[in-house]
């Protein structure tokens, strides 16, 4: 339609695959998505602002070259296209979304509307993701100074890149949910003007269990993060200025990081038996037995070394200790890395707010009674 002028959207995915692996969830499912978007698109009534383009990208497995080619020579490319990538790294699980620009509030706020349930994302995958060097199709057209959104499903991820990636392992609830969120996108992103999506910040969001996103302004992350330390704050009350209640704080937080280091320890420690054994056999063909044993062993351990550490400790100043720390950890995480604040910032809130609410008593007379019987039994 010539009438259509606006900067133009790409729906992006690549139909190479890695050698051995026939391809069909990386990328075989992106190339069937989009087809399926494209019919979709063709008998929608939505009057488009801009035109949508579908690239298929060759050389990905071999360091983005088709994306690298594109940008360089296609006049597309030099348009400042929208973005929508659609990529694979295993053949099940939700079309998650996990990476965008930078200043990417409005963005997100658009997605946040728009994206289908079951809507799996979060700034936590886009923090890491930036701090990793995998990199995608997408990619490039981020180092171009392009905007988008990066979908992508990593379940059953022994078979990425193996000659497992065929047909028979790819789950079609997973090629599914990647055309809905294509579908989605395209049809929001090419209505509107991309004017009003420009923003100086990033966003901080989540979903909560698929349903929908919680999404609010990065700058938010460290005032918001101070509430839950208010919070378990009031609920110690005045032993806040007694040294020996801080001498059990200490001993918690010790506790905590010995937990933490024991499952460290033990995990490096299982890694290195695999390699200095040399077993055959990967974990991840047993992952359900292996992953109860693992955490069985670990969880015994770091409960071991804690139980010594708090046995002089009431398990209210336990709790109260352990919420304190994660607070903290909360305002550490909105200073250094916003996008995973909300993970400590919202459970240790709604711990602060339990904290204050007129539960404990009706909580020790329940465990009374239930010791009463206990013994007269």
């Amino acid at each position: 339609d010539p009438s259509i002028t606006g900067r133009p959207l790409l729906l992006v995915t690549h139909y190479d695959s890695a050698p051995r692996a026939p391809g069909a969830g990386d990328s075989g499912s992106g190339v069937v998505a989009l087809l399926e978007t494209a019919r979709a698109l063709l008998h929608a009534p939505d009057r488009h602002q801009h035109p949508i383009h579908l690239l298929f990208t060759d050389g990905e497995e071999a360091g983005l070259l088709g994306a690298q080619g594109f940008v360089r020579e296609h006049t597309l490319g030099n348009q400042q296209p929208m973005v929508l990538n659609f990529d694979a790294r295993g053949t099940s699980g939700a079309s998650l979304m996990y990476q965008t620009p930078s200043n990417n509030l409005q963005l997100v706020q658009q997605a946040v509307r728009h994206l289908p349930r079951p809507v799996i994302t979060s700034s936590a995958f886009v923090a890491v993701y930036r701090r990793m060097p995998n990199g995608t199709d997408f990619t490039i057209f981020l180092q171009r100074g392009c905007s988008g959104l990066n979908f992508a499903f990593i379940g059953d991820v022994r078979n990425y890149h193996q000659p497992t990636d065929r047909m028979e392992t790819l789950d079609l609830r997973s090629l599914q949910h990647h055309g809905d969120n294509a579908l989605a996108m395209a049809r929001s992103l090419s209505t509107i003007e991309w004017n009003s999506l420009d923003a100086d910040q990033d966003a901080v969001f989540g979903d909560i269990l698929g349903m929908f996103i919680l999404a609010y302004p990065q700058s938010w992350a460290l005032s918001l993060s101070v509430i839950p330390l208010v919070l378990i704050g009031c609920r110690g009350g005045r032993r806040w200025i007694d040294p020996v209640f801080w001498r059990q704080g200490m001993r918690s937080l010790v506790a905590m990081f010995s937990s933490v280091l024991s499952l460290l320890a033990l995990g490096i420690a299982v890694a290195f038996a695999f390699r200095t054994l040399t077993i055959a056999v990967p974990w991840d063909q047993y992952s359900v037995a292996c992953f109860v044993a693992y955490w069985a062993v670990a969880i015994t351990i770091s409960q071991t070394i804690a139980s010594r550490l708090l046995a002089c400790m009431s398990d209210e100043d336990i709790g109260l200790w352990c919420w304190f720390w994660y607070a903290m950890g909360g305002v550490i995480m909105a200073w250094a890395v916003p996008g995973a604040s909300l993970y400590f910032l919202w459970p240790a809130t709604a711990s602060g707010i339990c904290g204050l609410l007129p539960l404990r008593a009706p909580l020790r007379n329940a465990a009374a009674v239930f010791r009463s019987e206990e013994h007269t039994s």
